[in-house]
């Protein structure tokens, strides 16, 4: 992960989302199936802290956790063992969330402190997609209509309020009407989600001003992706590491039915993909340029040739 450079560009851009990001892979690394000769206690504990660092860091990436459950079950195929190997994670994550939440009480609205408001995020992404299906541009800004509207539309409830839509009083209102929007435009939340799987698989930063520099993210990003694929046939006789990854993936993406998306919040997928980029390069290499160089040195000098 270090050296794929577009996450590099967020790293110093968005620094809450790609210490995410990190902690999420190490709690997926961390809860691998195992085959019996390790710790797996250990490796629970510390799957379960990482995994709780990230839900601290971005609190929708707690539901990965119900991708782990399905992953534990696919290997035991026993609830009873499932839920044994479950609990220390469940303990140990959900022990830091509480106690982070004790320490550092979350504002009206914010899920964990620092957050941005809930209902907020949901509002503002009912708006985001409205009038196109991709956003080469930046989003936020006077020449958008969808940003333009979410204005209008934050303009009603401080009326409404008489408050500033980020007070405690205006909570209630942004609540009410961010599920309207979403219950009176479901295709837009559908729309949306689609965008974010997308985003997940093909990364295009927003931010940056160089054409020539996003296409060419943009055309790395299709190898990456086949690189990906390709790993995803490897592991399609080891379903438990596969629904682990792609669970990852699928999770963020439907969280994007309601939640604003952006490329920075696709990152903590991007593990999960960039683990089976590697899987599909690997064999890749030994059945294809590890095979040559192997039939090169058997037919090389001292070899049977």
């Amino acid at each position: 992960m270090a050296l794929y450079y577009p996450l590099g560009y967020y790293a110093a851009s968005f620094s809450s989302v790609y210490p995410a990001m990190i902690f999420l892979s190490l709690a997926l690394a961390w809860f691998l199936p195992s085959d019996g000769r390790d710790h797996v206690a250990i490796r629970a504990m510390a799957s379960g802290a990482a995994l709780g660092i990230a839900t601290c860091l971005r609190p929708n990436l707690g539901l990965v956790g119900l991708v782990l459950v399905l992953a534990s079950w696919i290997t035991t195929r026993d609830l009873r063992r499932t839920a044994w190997r479950i609990l220390p994670v469940a303990a140990v994550s959900l022990g830091l969330v509480v106690v982070m939440t004790w320490a550092n009480p979350p504002e009206p609205g914010q899920l964990t402190r620092g957050s941005q408001a809930f209902h907020r995020s949901v509002l503002q992404g009912s708006y985001q997609f409205a009038d196109k299906w991709w956003d080469w541009d930046w989003y936020e800004s006077d020449g958008d209509p969808g940003f333009v509207a979410y204005r209008e539309h934050i303009a009603r409830i401080e009326a409404e309020t008489g408050r500033p839509f980020t007070a405690p009083e205006s909570q209630p209102v942004v609540a009410r009407e961010a599920w309207r929007r979403i219950s009176d435009h479901p295709w837009l939340a559908l729309k949306k989600a689609a965008i974010s799987a997308v985003r997940i698989w093909i990364l295009i930063p927003t931010h940056l001003s160089s054409l020539p520099i996003k296409v060419i993210i943009a055309l790395q990003e299709f190898v990456l992706l086949a690189s990906a694929v390709g790993g995803a046939l490897v592991l399609r006789r080891r379903p438990a590491g596969l629904a682990l990854l792609a669970g990852t993936m699928v999770l963020v993406a439907a969280s994007h039915l309601v939640l604003h998306v952006e490329p920075r919040y696709s990152l903590p997928a991007r593990g999960a993909e960039l683990a089976l980029a590697a899987i599909g390069l690997e064999r890749l290499w030994a059945t294809s340029f590890g095979g040559l160089l192997t039939k090169r040195s058997s037919t090389g000098p001292g070899g049977s040739g």
